[in-house]
């Protein structure tokens, strides 16, 4: 069990996402007006972070509303594993 370990994590990813510096992949598909991050809600060795965003896909033009919960598990201080549970 690595609560204060996956608590930092998960700081740190929350802090990265707001900035935007986590999601390179994303921004090459995706032109972005808008993002909100809520969390971390640590539980053990994994954390939930609630995002919702506003973007436009490049390759179609199509603007989309998008909420999203992602459930990251975390090992030795390194995310493992990402989930992602999401409704457009």
């Amino acid at each position: 069990m690595e609560s204060n370990a996956t608590l930092n994590v998960g700081k740190k990813l929350v802090e990265l996402c707001k900035k935007g510096d986590n999601m390179k992949d994303f921004d090459e598909q995706m032109e972005m007006h808008g993002i909100e991050v809520e969390g971390p809600f640590p539980f053990g060795d994994r954390f939930a972070v609630h995002y919702k965003m506003d973007a436009t896909e490049k390759k179609t033009n199509k603007r989309i509303k998008m909420e999203e919960v992602a459930l990251y598990t975390v090992k030795d201080g390194k995310i493992v594993k990402e989930e992602f549970f999401y409704r457009m």
